[in-house]
């Protein structure tokens, strides 16, 4: 099917149907979650941060992400530039540098790096319209936990046109004002389940009768997205968490680029 951008009259040979996926690994703990608690990614602990350009990042364990990824930095001492919402690229096991989240640009040290620093990744799904500002609608959602007795978990999926500053795994969840722009809105999935006495994983998939629309940002072709939890449950260590969005792309039939 070819369509084409209302905006730039670009022709646009991709599906209007997409499947988007983003996963994380929990942390290595059994702690039980209370109702409205953020599920999220393993928050690392910076070692180090260059003062170069780019500012080159060192956690105390192996960071496990991948070029790309956006990312929060909070409380660095003395080299503050590398403080915030961050692109990164991967250096080594424990070592990125740091881009403008939207441009790229190298984010350049402003002095010596003194003591602290934590890096909280981002759950992102990225390209989910084929150019910057283009818009659709989530249309199904499925989660996938590596854990085959997480059955007794219910999940809240909060969804976003930009990144929000991230809340740290086992953390209340806090609904800001100040994000109100960015947010699309949430789908509630009901109790996960799994097959069979040999699984390992369980699963829940919500087809949505009413899809969230979205307007991807002018500069970004991303959504990004929190999962909370709507009652208590008891996690396994390391549980890996899967999040695939099934995204309708809005098109519009075949059209020329108009010319003067």
């Amino acid at each position: 099917m070819t369509t084409f951008n209302t905006a730039t009259g670009q022709r646009m040979d991709q599906s209007p149907m997409v499947q988007k996926v983003a996963s994380f690994t929990r942390p290595a703990n059994a702690t039980q979650y209370a109702a409205g608690d953020a599920v999220s990614p393993v928050t690392l602990t910076v070692t180090a941060a260059s003062n170069a350009s780019p500012i080159v990042i060192t956690t105390s364990a192996p960071h496990g992400l991948a070029t790309g990824d956006r990312v929060f930095i909070a409380a660095v001492g003395g080299n503050t530039n590398a403080n915030g919402i961050r692109r990164v690229t991967v250096l080594t096991a424990t070592t990125f540098s740091l881009q403008n989240e939207i441009t790229g640009a190298a984010i350049a040290g402003n002095a010596a790096y003194t003591a602290g620093g934590t890096v909280q990744p981002y759950l992102r799904f990225a390209d989910v319209v084929p150019s910057n500002g283009g818009s659709g609608s989530i249309v199904a959602v499925r989660l996938q936990v590596r854990n085959a007795t997480v059955t007794a978990g219910t999940f809240r999926v909060r969804f976003y046109t930009a990144p929000v500053d991230q809340i740290a795994d086992n953390a209340a969840f806090t609904l800001l004002d100040a994000n109100k722009a960015k947010r699309i809105g949430y789908v509630d999935l009901t109790i996960l389940t799994t097959e069979g006495a040999g699984s390992d994983s369980s699963e829940v998939v919500a087809l949505l009768a009413q899809p969230l629309p979205f307007t991807c940002e002018a500069a970004r072709a991303d959504l990004f997205a929190q999962i909370t939890t709507l009652g208590t449950f008891t996690p396994a260590a390391s549980d890996t968490f899967r999040l695939e969005l099934t995204i309708r792309r809005d098109a519009i039939g075949d059209r020329m680029k108009l010319t003067q």
